[in-house]
């Protein structure tokens, strides 16, 4: 899937494993953790891969799709024999599925290959899990790292409204404003996957999304530097607070594309608007000094 949302959603998983995995399997876990950076053969392509300290420790590792992938068995097939490599010890792989577009007839849940005509000599099993199939009150109930994830279940435009209301009480409840804001920007974004931006704007004022998200590509499509160096400020004013005049000429300075976009992403992961603009160069719209 695309790194925007790759990096959404691996921050979503950091925050609270435990609690994710317990959902996405219907059961109970022990412990868990996101895998360490040890694990880079694998942790530097998989999306998150997770170790649940039970009494006989195990891996699983979680793939995060938008669109379809006909290869991605394959692929998991792949991680999960590194991982097993890796640690010696039992992995279970998850495809999560985030939109319809995602599923079709390879992700069956096995993959198998044979030499013709004889029985397979290679069997893997996975989870599938197709998040429209659920019920936003069952992602909800994971907890407020899960909440974000609910807008993508078994949500109509009519009940958006009231599960948009359900995550933010469950989010305002359990955690510190600093998280809160972070959580709820991720909300936003990754309903843009599924719900029409005219929707989204009406619901959600001054608040725009990135990357495969409807709102973002309209962006793209009208090749607009400035509309996002507004949708910059506007997601900075909510993350952040107001915009100083530096911070806002440091914003205007910025003439191309791509750093544009790479700032639209910081906006979720940065602290303040010094942070966000910091490492820009300073011809490219760095802040300017103060003397």
């Amino acid at each position: 899937m695309s790194k925007p949302f790759d990096a959404i959603l691996k921050e979503i998983f950091g925050e609270a494993p435990g609690p994710l995995l317990e959902v996405l399997l219907r059961r109970p876990v022990g412990p868990a953790r996101v895998q360490s950076a040890e694990l880079s053969t694998v942790t530097a392509e998989a999306d998150s891969v997770i170790r649940v300290d039970e009494p006989e420790p195990w891996l699983a590792h979680v793939e995060f799709q938008t669109s379809y992938d006909a290869s991605l068995p394959l692929r998991m097939l792949r991680y999960n024999a590194l991982a097993h490599y890796r640690h010696r010890l039992p992995v279970l792989s998850i495809a999560l599925l985030l939109a319809r577009e995602a599923d079709g007839p390879a992700l069956s849940g096995h993959y198998g290959a044979a030499f013709p005509g004889a029985e397979p000599r290679l069997e893997f099993r996975y989870n599938v899990v197709r998040l429209w199939e659920w019920s936003a009150e069952e992602v909800i109930a994971a907890g407020p790292s899960a909440a974000p994830l609910a807008t993508l279940a078994d949500v109509t435009e009519q009940e958006l409204p009231g599960v948009l209301q359900a995550i933010s009480q469950t989010m305002g409840r359990e955690i510190a404003s600093d998280k809160f804001r972070k959580l709820w920007t991720a909300t936003y974004i990754l309903m843009g996957l599924k719900f029409p931006n005219e929707l989204v704007d009406r619901l959600i004022t001054g608040v725009e999304d990135m990357a495969e998200s409807s709102t973002y590509l309209k962006i793209l499509r009208q090749g607009g530097i400035q509309e996002l160096k507004r949708t910059i400020k506007r997601l900075g004013r909510i993350k952040f607070g107001a915009i100083e005049p530096a911070h806002e000429a440091a914003v205007d300075r910025v003439a191309d594309l791509e750093t544009l976009e790479r700032l639209s992403e910081r906006v979720l992961f940065a602290n303040g608007w010094d942070e966000l603009l910091g490492e820009l160069p300073r011809d490219s719209g760095g802040p300017a000094e103060t003397r």
